[in-house]
């Protein structure tokens, strides 16, 4: 579906289009190059902040002279100025996010929010130009446009090669690889890490209580196959004297 999408969105920025071997003189050379370089940021998935920003600046510049003009020829236009604004404003706002050196835990909940709770309520923008859902995506996007942040972004989401080796192993001990690993949200892979470790806890009277919480806490983000070992777990083991 994603891929069916971005061809319709690469077909809606083509640049023989209607608008602009139609309507030549309505837009100087110089706007042409401006709009076709704002698609072309998307379309060729560079997915550039910076080009983002600068395309933005273009468009607003003079009161939204360019912006307006475009938006004026429709319906052509209208719709690629609203794919322009949609994407390259998720854009820059994800480089302005890095650009104000956020913590692993902020990096973490930016995108859960972007990839996974905006996915589910409004749909997800940077979803559906090929930068999600599934979180090595954000991953690449982060080793090239924001590298200063790129481990942590890394580590944010959990990615299997960003895990010690202790908890890569423990997880393979219940059929857990790298491959299925990266279907798993970010919000499913830390509540597996939480379920791994409780699993590897010896319940006593004083933790049983705070460890079963805790695993209800999690259990809707488990597979089935966790979900399953998780219960065993607090079934089989006696309640301690």
């Amino acid at each position: 579906m994603r891929m069916i999408f971005f061809a319709a969105l690469s077909l809606a920025f083509s640049r023989n289009s209607f608008l602009f071997s139609q309507q030549p003189a309505e837009f100087t050379e110089q706007e042409i190059k401006i709009i076709q370089s704002c698609e072309e940021n998307i379309t060729n998935k560079v997915y550039s902040p910076v080009e983002a920003d600068k395309c933005l600046s273009y468009l607003h510049a003079e009161n939204d002279k360019l912006l307006d003009k475009l938006y004026d020829k429709k319906p052509d236009g209208t719709r690629r100025a609203e794919l322009i604004l949609k994407y390259e404003n998720a854009l820059k706002e994800l480089g302005d996010f890095y650009e104000d050196n956020p913590r692993e835990d902020l990096i973490q909940k930016k995108l859960i929010k972007l990839l996974e709770f905006d996915y589910e309520a409004e749909g997800c923008s940077l979803c559906d130009i090929g930068m999600g859902p599934q979180p090595e995506k954000i991953g690449e996007w982060a080793g090239k446009h924001a590298p200063a942040h790129s481990n942590k972004t890394l580590s944010a989401i959990k990615t299997w090669k960003a895990l010690p080796n202790v908890r890569t192993q423990s997880l393979g001990k219940y059929g857990y690889t790298e491959a299925n690993w990266a279907d798993k949200t970010i919000r499913q892979r830390a509540a597996t890490l939480v379920a791994d470790e409780i699993l590897q806890e010896e319940l006593t009277k004083d933790n049983r209580k705070e460890l079963r919480r805790a695993a209800d806490d999690i259990l809707f983000l488990l597979d089935a196959g966790m979900q399953e070992r998780l219960e065993e777990y607090f079934k089989d083991s006696k309640e301690p004297a």
